[in-house]
């Protein structure tokens, strides 16, 4: 199965028991000898975009090498596969897109609404960047704020300035806040 992955091409195998990583009693290969009694492997590698996306591995249980139209087959499904991976990843990219622009509409009709009136703008802003990030909490902070105050939060909770280590006063996480907000760069605390 490795070696599918490795070269990105079908290998077959006619009798696993005289591979020498099972004569070298390589743990991976043992196992799948004795374990799974495998005799004759078929693996034909799911390659797309020029890399391997993972292997159709298939075996029997006696010395009996895939006919010619088995591994076609085989080879078949691992192209549907890919095909519907790509697929899957091109819906999912879409509805992210779609969601992106749909949270963006919602904003701008937030600020055509209340012109002059920021507020409800930050606060649309920050409910639609909470949801399309799956994030539990949020602050959004303004330049022109005072240092060490926020603008806007979502998603507090009573003990959302705790921090690893035991830090128990927000002054900290507001500073955080304030250092990302100034230099106009991300701060990640774990």
């Amino acid at each position: 199965m490795r070696r599918a992955l490795l070269t990105q091409q079908t290998i077959q195998i006619p009798d696993y028991q005289l591979e020498q990583a099972y004569l070298d009693r390589d743990p991976v290969a043992v196992a799948t000898a004795e374990v799974g009694n495998a005799r004759t492997i078929l693996a034909v590698p799911m390659v797309g975009e020029a890399r391997a996306l993972g292997v159709f591995f298939v075996y029997r249980q006696e010395v009996r090498s895939f006919s010619k139209r088995q591994v076609t087959l085989l080879q078949n499904f691992a192209a549907q596969a890919v095909m519907a991976m790509e697929n899957a990843r091109l819906l999912t990219d879409t509805r992210e897109a779609l969601e992106q622009q749909t949270a963006t509409a919602e904003v701008l009709q937030v600020i055509n609404s209340s012109p002059g009136d920021l507020p409800p703008v930050w606060d649309a802003m920050l409910e639609k960047a909470l949801s399309l990030c799956e994030a539990n909490f949020g602050l959004l902070c303004v330049s022109t704020a005072k240092p060490k105050s926020c603008s806007r939060r979502a998603g507090c909770r009573p003990n959302w300035w705790r921090w690893p280590g035991g830090c128990q006063s927000s002054l900290q996480a507001r500073w955080v806040v304030w250092r990302a907000a100034r230099t106009t760069s991300f701060i990640h605390r774990t």
